[in-house]
């Protein structure tokens, strides 16, 4: 942060930050959310119109603050919160599991109830049984 690193307070404008445009922020911040990896359905969300991401973000926030890592390393002016949750809410995607999309096996894995091989062997019958 350069607040922290100059002591006069008065950001060094020795490397400006490229100016993008609307549409490249948009650009960006569209193809991070359809990068995110998604999740199948046992259940009732086979049926469901809402995108459920994968649980490697327990909270609305994590994943934020995720974007903000990414589009600082793509060098891009992150969107602030408010549009960020908005898309969420206008693509219908949630972080949520709904535990009556679980059956009892997955749900007792969850719960660390089941071994990994039972689970991975309950996987593997689920994933046939959808072909």
């Amino acid at each position: 942060m350069w607040a922290l690193s100059n002591q006069s307070g008065i950001p060094n404008l020795a490397e400006p930050r490229p100016l993008q445009t609307q549409t490249e922020r948009q650009h960006h911040f569209e193809s991070f959310l359809d990068a995110l990896p998604k999740m199948e359905s046992h259940y009732c969300r086979a049926n469901s119109t809402r995108t459920y991401l994968e649980p490697n973000w327990s909270t609305l926030t994590e994943l934020y603050s995720f974007y903000q890592k990414q589009a600082a390393e793509d060098n891009i002016k992150h969107f602030l919160w408010t549009h960020f949750s908005q898309e969420l809410k206008k693509r219908n995607m949630t972080l949520f599991q709904n535990r009556k999309d679980q059956c009892d096996t997955c749900f007792a894995f969850t719960q660390s109830r089941v071994d990994q091989s039972s689970y991975d062997s309950h996987i593997l019958r689920q994933t046939r049984k959808i072909k």
